[in-house]
């Protein structure tokens, strides 16, 4: 064994070869992959599950799909930070009622566990979830296990206001009540939202239940922050 290589005798086409250390490790975990998903492919998840380990992604990915493992493949993806591709296969397969990612769960669990540098993958993933399950689609940005404060909360409110207006105000009220965000803009916004839902849903008797709510948090919450602008 040299520094950064390994010498390997009669065991690759029968003759000595010295290979670099990460291609040889590629060869191992790869052939291990293959092995596994010939006979015992219940341990295929767990092989990559491991932070080192150094399985091929193209010859992995190949070998996957041949055989039908697409949990396993979104594994080898998100450890090989090939976001996109995960992203792509989840939305592929939510549609497809018997495959193992079907339905749009996995695709909302994914994206809570993006970080902030991928946030514009987190927004243009997050859409289609939002079209079809508006509410799931809000837990992509709130969920206090997943460090979602740290996503920029004015792109936030950007994209629901093009993608989702309804979501805006659990958004503000989330961000505000829970967070404990201070940023008049904010503070001015949820009023608004409040002041806007009421006049909206007044007048009519069958959403008289819908509004003495709305009232009551637009009152606590003038009586309660101090973060408005009075005049506006």
């Amino acid at each position: 064994e040299k520094k950064d290589h390994v010498q390997v005798g009669g065991i690759l086409e029968g003759s000595s070869v010295i290979r670099p250390k990460k291609q040889l490790l590629q060869i191992i975990d790869t052939t291990i992959l293959k092995c596994y998903l010939q006979t015992n492919p219940s341990l295929v998840a767990s092989l990559l599950r491991f932070r080192d380990n150094h399985c091929h992604l193209e010859e992995s990915e190949m070998a996957l799909s041949q055989h039908h493992k697409y949990t396993e493949l979104i594994i080898l993806y998100e450890q090989k930070g090939q976001h996109r591709k995960a992203l792509q296969l989840l939305f592929e397969q939510a549609h497809i009622p018997n495959s193992p990612l079907s339905g749009h769960e996995k695709t909302v669990q994914y994206l809570q566990r993006l970080s902030v540098q991928h946030f514009e993958l987190i927004l243009e993933y997050a859409k289609w979830v939002i079209d079809a399950f508006q509410d799931d689609g809000l837990k992509v940005f709130i969920e206090d296990d997943c460090d979602r404060e740290k996503l920029p909360r004015e792109r936030v409110i950007q994209f629901l206001s093009k993608e989702a207006p309804a979501l805006i105000l659990p958004y503000l009220e989330h961000i505000i009540l829970n967070w404990k965000d201070e940023n008049i803009l904010f503070h001015n916004m949820l009023i608004h939202k409040y002041r806007e839902q009421i006049l909206c849903r007044s007048g009519n008797d069958d959403n008289d239940e819908l509004v003495a709510p709305l009232r009551k948090k637009l009152l606590h919450f003038l009586r309660n922050s101090d973060r408005y602008t009075v005049a506006k």
